[in-house]
């Protein structure tokens, strides 16, 4: 009887920790890229077209409804970045930071599109970041530091669960004004960003603790008491 009620009580703690409902996927970051590209607008000057590590952290999905309650992507700092072209005379950028967060009034949602494969919609998403730019001729001083932000109104993402990838296209990572480096078009810098994660595994410690506690409460309930000696 005792063994029954304890093996009773380990199978409740598990059916306690396993969900009733599908719950968020929490996919931290394993690795991933951006491959980064830059134009002037109104131009089709190429200007760079390379490929970067992504830094981090985090994409949480959840597919009831389908949707990306929360994200962070960052991308490492690079080392300089050759231009095919100079932009307000350099011809070299850095890119110190950036980040990829959620912006004010953020929403979501999406559709299963085959297997495992779904597209999901998703805004604002702030971008900020810092970059740094020189001029191999020296003739303009260097540029260090320079911040720049941008959000991005929507973006359509495509997440697949069995592989633990996160796509997110056409991400524009910041616009520099012409005007401040003497050109007269801006410069909008794009990325193109594959996040590669993995879920957390159960916290199975957690379990085995429950069951060995209940192994314990069951075995004392089921200890004879000792009687009192007679006086």
């Amino acid at each position: 009887m005792a063994l029954g009620r304890a093996l009773s009580c380990v199978s409740a703690a598990l059916l306690l920790a396993a969900p009733a409902v599908a719950l968020p996927q929490t996919f931290n970051f394993v690795a991933g890229q951006a491959h980064i590209t830059a134009n002037v607008v109104g131009e089709t000057t190429f200007l760079v077209d390379t490929v970067v590590d992504l830094d981090g952290t985090f994409v949480i999905f959840d597919d009831a409804p389908v949707g990306v309650p929360d994200l962070e992507i960052s991308i490492a700092p690079t080392g300089p970045i050759m231009m095919s072209a100079t932009y307000g005379g350099y011809d070299t950028f850095v890119i110190e930071s950036a980040f990829l967060t959620p912006g004010a009034g953020f929403s979501s949602s999406g559709v299963l599109v085959a297997g495992s494969e779904y597209s999901v919609l998703m805004g604002p998403l702030d971008v900020d970041a810092v970059y740094s730019a020189s001029d191999s001729t020296l003739v303009n001083p260097p540029a260090s530091n320079v911040h720049i932000s941008f959000t991005n109104p929507s973006l359509s993402a495509t997440v697949d669960t069995d592989l633990i990838v996160f796509e997110l296209m056409g991400v524009t990572l910041g616009i520099i004004p012409g005007f401040l480096v003497g050109e007269t078009s801006d410069l909008i810098v794009k990325g193109d960003i594959t996040f590669v994660g993995m879920v957390p595994e159960p916290t199975t410690g957690a379990l085995l603790g429950l069951g060995i506690l209940a192994l314990a409460w069951s075995s004392r309930r089921a200890s004879p008491r000792t009687s009192a000696s007679p006086r």
